[in-house]
């Protein structure tokens, strides 16, 4: 039986790709490899585009809707009157003199 040659050719003066061998080479790989990484970005952006828009991923649970509770007033009443001491104090601060002394006078 014959042997199959399935030398892909990817060494070039004992150099993967020929990478090494001349800058002009090596700028080749580099474009090359540019282009082929370009080349996958793109499948990859139309591969997500069409299965997004059929639906087929990044899909949400869909979820019972939540049974929603009762305004507790008591918690309420109690906020609201933290937040208006608070306000009261600083009201109160802003009215008072600063009681430290300007160094430049």
């Amino acid at each position: 039986m014959k042997k199959l040659d399935l030398n892909l050719h990817l060494h070039k003066n004992g150099k993967l790709f020929g990478f090494g061998v001349s800058p002009n080479a090596d700028w080749k790989a580099i474009f090359v490899g540019l282009i082929l990484l370009t080349f996958l970005m793109a499948v990859l952006g139309v591969y997500m585009f069409v299965k997004i828009s059929q639906g087929g991923i990044f899909m949400a649970d869909k979820k019972e809707p939540e049974i929603q509770s009762t305004l507790d007033l008591i918690t309420l009443k109690k906020t609201v009157r933290y937040y208006e001491n608070r306000a009261k104090i600083f009201e109160e601060i802003k009215k008072t003199k600063d009681s430290t002394v300007d160094p430049t006078l």
